[in-house]
């Protein structure tokens, strides 16, 4: 037990802020920072809140041509805004604004930006840039959600990932990265039983303190731990972190009965930062400090508490390529209740629009849906996509673009779905005018009607 404390000690106090320093990241004085606000009261909040936007339109208006032109055409200047309450005098900023208008968003007094991509689960991958305090910044605040469940930095994780580009990177500089901070990341993009085993041989060997990754790939190992009655030995993790996709109180409870930890979700994006985590209280605070979030209808006006609407960001920390008032695509809903953990930071009530069914082959092998936009991304003048899986060994895939599609594109598409899935699935691919939208109003590009969830 000493010894484990000590290497923990050591990699959060001596490897990981050389890891960052290297990075050229100031990613543990953020985490100071924001630590030291986690528990100030509501008007210290508020005030701390107005500073940073401030600071932030102010670099704006003053470095980046793009809000320049904002500002200028709807006759503003600093003066009018003034509080979060004024940002809705400026307009939304799109992923089509984004990418019509990618150099002129960045700041002119950065010289150093890191490229981002979102995974295209929304079928239109974006591009976009970030500045190392917003990386810092993100890092940090996942690092002090991390900490409310008594784990962190230093502690021993294993991560279940689903991302096949983030998968494909991982050189033996990164391994060794990862070593040094104890984090092993499994593929969990397919997840057969064979490597369903596998893993829990990983996992009863390495004995992680916190496990994090893909809910959906979580949920689906949790389930076939309990359908074959295979536990841990002897040994539980403090805490289970899942994200990108939606959590289901099922899911929550199927992570739960498996791995005998309690379950904490977090809500967040390539694009839009670390916007909110689960608290032991079961709330969803948003880290306020870096981010300003509006639930907005679908005439911009805001939503009042318990109301559904399109969730709005304003990163305060992306002076580089300022996200102001984005409109990130999912639909939310805002809580005007106090968590008793004592934070006053606002809470999410409920995150919607982030599901998307996975496929599935006559094996009962699943394939999580980043794999299919992996597959996709690349394709030349692709709008938008949708993939329909009406039978089990039948797939449709409907692809919206700029200029006809060529038949060996097609052929290519259906080839590369065809062998990813097994072999054992036949694959169309068909040109549309118009994908439809599902009932919440917003896209769903994977449709699985063969699973029934």
């Amino acid at each position: 037990m000493l010894a484990e404390r000590l290497t923990r000690s050591i990699i959060s106090n001596v490897v990981f802020p050389i890891h960052e320093k290297l990075k050229r990241h100031d990613t543990v004085k953020a985490f100071r920072w924001l630590s030291s606000t986690q528990n100030i009261d509501q008007k210290s909040l508020e005030k701390l809140v107005e500073q940073r936007l401030a600071r932030l339109l102010e670099h704006a208006y003053k470095n980046v041509p793009y809000y320049q032109d904002c500002f200028s055409a709807r006759g503003l200047n600093l003066e009018d805004l003034k509080s979060p309450h004024d940002l809705a005098k400026l307009p939304f900023l799109t992923k089509e604004l984004i990418t019509e208008n990618i150099e002129r968003l960045k700041a002119r007094d950065f010289q150093k930006l890191k490229a981002g991509r979102t995974s295209g689960s929304t079928g239109n991958p974006l591009v976009f840039y970030l500045s190392n305090e917003r990386i810092s910044h993100d890092v940090a605040a996942r690092w002090r959600a991390t900490r409310w469940w008594g784990v962190g930095i230093g502690d021993r994780e294993l991560v279940f990932w689903a991302a096949p580009r983030d998968i494909s990177t991982q050189g033996r500089l990164k391994r060794l990265r990862d070593w040094l901070l104890r984090s092993i990341m499994l593929d969990a993009t397919v997840l057969t039983e064979k490597r369903m085993r596998q893993f829990m041989d990983v996992m009863n060997d390495y004995r992680p303190t916190m496990i994090f990754g893909y809910t959906a790939a979580i949920v689906q190992m949790a389930s076939f731990m309990l359908k074959n009655n295979l536990g841990l030995t002897n040994w539980t993790p403090k805490v289970v972190f899942v994200t990108t996709e939606k959590l289901m109180s099922k899911d929550r409870s199927i992570i739960t009965q498996a791995f005998g930890a309690p379950v904490a979700d977090e809500y967040g994006g390539r694009d839009s930062g670390f916007i909110a985590h689960e608290c032991p209280e079961g709330s969803m605070h948003i880290t306020a400090e870096n981010i300003i979030v509006e639930i907005v209808r679908d005439d911009g006006t805001p939503c009042l508490p318990g109301e559904p609407g399109e969730i709005v960001i304003t990163h305060l920390a992306s002076f580089g390529f300022p996200f102001i008032r984005y409109r990130n695509g999912d639909l939310g809903v805002m809580s005007d209740k106090k968590c008793p953990c004592g934070m006053v930071h606002p809470v999410l009530e409920e995150v919607y629009g982030r599901t998307n069914d996975v496929l599935i082959n006559p094996n009962g092998d699943r394939f999580h849906y980043t794999t299919i936009t992996h597959i996709l991304r690349n394709i030349p003048g692709l709008r938008s996509f949708k993939v329909i899986q009406s039978k089990v060994d039948y797939i449709q895939i409907q692809l919206q673009t700029y200029e006809p599609l060529a038949k060996e594109t097609s052929d290519l598409i259906a080839a590369s779905f065809e062998a990813r899935l097994g072999g054992q699935v036949s694959v169309d691919v068909i040109s549309v005018e118009e994908l439809g939208v599902e009932p919440t109003g917003k896209r769903k590009h994977v449709v699985n009607h063969v699973l029934d969830f």
